[in-house]
């Protein structure tokens, strides 16, 4: 009786540790599986303030706790909610630890101001406190619409002759939807000379209001350079014609010296007339004046000669050099273009 009794409680005994431990596993459990649970963290935008039609981005890090597995569920909502607003976009499930990209889109037409983007992450368990929520700020900053201005098809010819053009196209192109009119002109030619080669737009004015045209707007810019040109004419320059037709037809146009000879024949003759007709002092006198209006004659043709060929030379001309031309704008506000640090510029050579 005694070793029948003994025999149950030491059956008792382990049979009553395997209850307790069940029920402690029972109890632990749930409580493990509470504690289990995952981190997340979100970096700041980068830029964190962008313009209008300039993307951002941002990073979530997940990590674990308590022997965490599973799958977390990722959203993103943005705040003020507006039309065009920015938006953002991250993968939508990640497996802690991970690090995923998050992409933050910022459309052209997105109003300028701080906007609020909140990140939620929710585990499988969410019944459990499984969810984690980060917030970051993302600033649109406002842009004044403006334009820039370039050089679209090179100047040609490159290289032209005093008294020729050459031209090129230039653009003007509208930032964020501007709308004005730009009148086009160059602020600068280098190096200085005169004349100076001129340059002018056709049209001098382009925009929506000015030509009707759809962005962007197009303008063929010629550049003018001086020719060479004769000297207004004189009276010693018409007598130097005359000489010059007198002596072409004697010994051709390049005969030198003779111009002025014919000065001299009218005076031989009225020597002669004054020695066949006049007694022998007055004849002496006349003799004597004559020769000196004669010799006044010859002495005078290398004058005459002097003053035609100085006619004759051409001038007035561009000189010959190359010419940087810097293009500009500027509308009814006086905004000049948006790239005026590097300004537009052509260049073109006088030879």
């Amino acid at each position: 009786m005694l070793k029948s009794s003994f025999l149950k409680s030491r059956i008792a005994v382990p049979v009553r540790l395997l209850h307790r431990f069940l029920f402690l596993a029972l109890l632990a459990s749930p409580l493990m599986a509470f504690g289990q649970t995952f981190t997340m963290m979100v970096t700041e935008p980068y830029p964190s303030a962008v313009d209008a039609g300039q993307d951002s981005k941002s990073y979530i890090n997940l990590g674990t706790l308590n022997g965490f597995t599973g799958n977390v569920s990722l959203s993103c909502t943005v705040a003020p909610l507006v039309v065009n607003g920015p938006t953002c976009t991250p993968p939508a499930t990640a497996t802690p630890p991970q690090q995923v990209a998050m992409s933050i889109t910022v459309g052209d037409l997105a109003p300028a101001g701080f906007y609020t983007l909140t990140v939620t992450g929710t585990g499988p368990n969410p019944s459990n406190t499984d969810t984690n929520i980060a917030t970051i700020n993302l600033t649109v900053l406002s842009i004044t619409p403006d334009y820039t201005m370039a050089v679209t098809t090179a100047i040609f010819p490159t290289s032209v002759h005093a008294g020729f053009t050459a031209v090129a196209t230039v653009t003007v192109s509208p930032i964020n939807g501007y709308s004005g009119t730009v009148t086009l002109s160059c602020s600068s030619i280098t190096p200085l000379a005169t004349p100076a080669p001129s340059c002018s737009f056709s049209p001098a004015a382009v925009g929506p209001q000015a030509n009707g045209l759809e962005p962007p707007y197009t303008s063929i810019l010629t550049i003018t350079t001086t020719g060479n040109t004769p000297p207004p004419p004189t009276p010693a320059s018409f007598v130097g014609s005359l000489n010059g037709l007198n002596n072409s037809f004697l010994h051709g146009e390049n005969a030198p010296g003779s111009n002025g000879l014919w000065l001299a024949f009218p005076g031989l003759g009225l020597i002669a007339l004054t020695l066949a007709t006049s007694g022998r002092r007055r004849r002496s006198l006349c003799v004597l004046s004559l020769l000196l209006v004669s010799v006044a004659s010859l002495l005078l043709m290398p004058a005459c000669n002097a003053t035609n060929n100085s006619n004759t030379g051409l001038n007035g001309a561009t000189p010959k050099n190359t010419y940087v031309f810097t293009l500009t704008g500027a509308d009814a506000q006086g905004v000049a273009p948006s790239n005026e640090a590097t300004p537009a510029t052509v260049s073109l050579t006088v030879n």
